[in-house]
Protein backbone atom coordinates (compact mmCIF):
# COMPACT_ATOMS: atom_id res chain seq x y z
CA UNK A 1 0.00 0.00 0.00
CA UNK A 2 1.21 3.37 -0.72
CA UNK A 3 2.12 5.47 2.01
CA UNK A 4 -0.56 8.18 1.19
CA UNK A 5 -3.13 5.43 0.86
CA UNK A 6 -2.28 4.05 4.87
CA UNK A 7 -2.17 7.68 6.03
CA UNK A 8 -6.04 8.53 4.78
CA UNK A 9 -6.49 4.80 5.86
CA UNK A 10 -5.61 5.41 9.06
CA UNK A 11 -6.91 9.04 9.53
CA UNK A 12 -10.38 7.80 8.33
CA UNK A 13 -10.06 5.06 10.75
CA UNK A 14 -9.37 7.22 13.56
CA UNK A 15 -11.89 9.79 12.60
CA UNK A 16 -14.48 6.70 12.90
CA UNK A 17 -13.47 5.77 15.88
CA UNK A 18 -13.60 9.01 17.31
CA UNK A 19 -17.42 9.05 16.19
CA UNK A 20 -18.26 5.66 17.44
CA UNK A 21 -17.20 7.02 21.15
CA UNK A 22 -18.84 10.17 21.17
CA UNK A 23 -22.01 8.06 19.79
CA UNK A 24 -21.57 5.88 23.00
CA UNK A 25 -21.91 9.15 25.08
CA UNK A 26 -18.24 9.67 26.20
CA UNK A 27 -16.82 12.80 25.77
CA UNK A 28 -13.44 11.98 23.30
CA UNK A 29 -10.38 13.63 23.85
CA UNK A 30 -9.19 12.34 20.83
CA UNK A 31 -8.07 8.73 19.28
CA UNK A 32 -4.70 7.37 19.02
CA UNK A 33 -2.83 4.30 17.49
CA UNK A 34 -1.93 1.46 19.62
CA UNK A 35 -0.10 -1.14 17.46
CA UNK A 36 2.21 -1.79 14.40
CA UNK A 37 1.79 1.41 12.80
CA UNK A 38 3.79 3.06 15.13
CA UNK A 39 6.41 1.23 14.75
CA UNK A 40 6.12 0.89 11.55
CA UNK A 41 6.48 -2.76 11.27
CA UNK A 42 2.68 -3.50 10.17
CA UNK A 43 1.57 -4.94 6.90
CA UNK A 44 -1.13 -4.67 4.31
CA UNK A 45 -2.74 -7.35 6.55
CA UNK A 46 -2.39 -5.33 9.32
CA UNK A 47 -5.59 -4.21 11.19
CA UNK A 48 -5.41 -0.85 12.66
CA UNK A 49 -6.12 -1.14 16.70
CA UNK A 50 -6.79 1.74 18.34
CA UNK A 51 -6.72 3.93 22.15
CA UNK A 52 -9.31 6.58 22.77
CA UNK A 53 -8.97 9.03 25.96
CA UNK A 54 -12.15 9.99 27.24
CA UNK A 55 -13.67 12.45 30.08
CA UNK A 56 -15.15 10.34 32.49
CA UNK A 57 -18.74 11.92 33.49
CA UNK A 58 -19.49 13.52 36.82
CA UNK A 59 -20.97 9.86 38.00
CA UNK A 60 -17.74 7.95 37.07
CA UNK A 61 -15.96 9.80 38.95
CA UNK A 62 -18.17 9.72 41.98
CA UNK A 63 -18.42 6.06 41.32
CA UNK A 64 -14.69 5.36 40.49
CA UNK A 65 -14.17 6.97 43.98
CA UNK A 66 -16.45 4.56 45.85
CA UNK A 67 -15.38 1.34 44.25
CA UNK A 68 -11.03 1.85 45.43
CA UNK A 69 -10.45 3.47 41.95
CA UNK A 70 -12.52 1.53 39.18
CA UNK A 71 -12.13 3.92 36.52
CA UNK A 72 -13.15 3.67 33.20
CA UNK A 73 -11.36 1.44 30.67
CA UNK A 74 -13.47 -0.26 27.47
CA UNK A 75 -12.40 -2.48 25.03
CA UNK A 76 -14.34 -3.06 21.80
CA UNK A 77 -13.74 -5.70 19.13
CA UNK A 78 -15.32 -4.27 15.75
CA UNK A 79 -16.84 -6.14 12.85
CA UNK A 80 -13.87 -6.12 11.08
CA UNK A 81 -12.02 -8.17 13.96
CA UNK A 82 -10.07 -4.56 15.07
CA UNK A 83 -9.97 -3.42 18.30
CA UNK A 84 -10.60 -0.30 20.12
CA UNK A 85 -10.04 0.78 23.55
CA UNK A 86 -11.59 3.21 24.92
CA UNK A 87 -10.17 4.49 28.89
CA UNK A 88 -10.87 7.65 30.76
CA UNK A 89 -8.54 10.23 31.16
CA UNK A 90 -7.61 9.51 34.87
CA UNK A 91 -7.04 6.07 33.96
CA UNK A 92 -4.74 6.62 31.41
CA UNK A 93 -2.60 9.17 33.15
CA UNK A 94 -2.10 6.41 36.03
CA UNK A 95 -0.99 3.94 33.61
CA UNK A 96 1.66 5.96 31.67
Amino acid sequence: MVDTEKGVKIANRLRADFDIVESLGYTCIGTFLFGSQNYEIDTDESDIDTRAIVIPNFMDVVKSMSYEGQFVEEKIKLDNSEQKTNMDIIYFIIIF
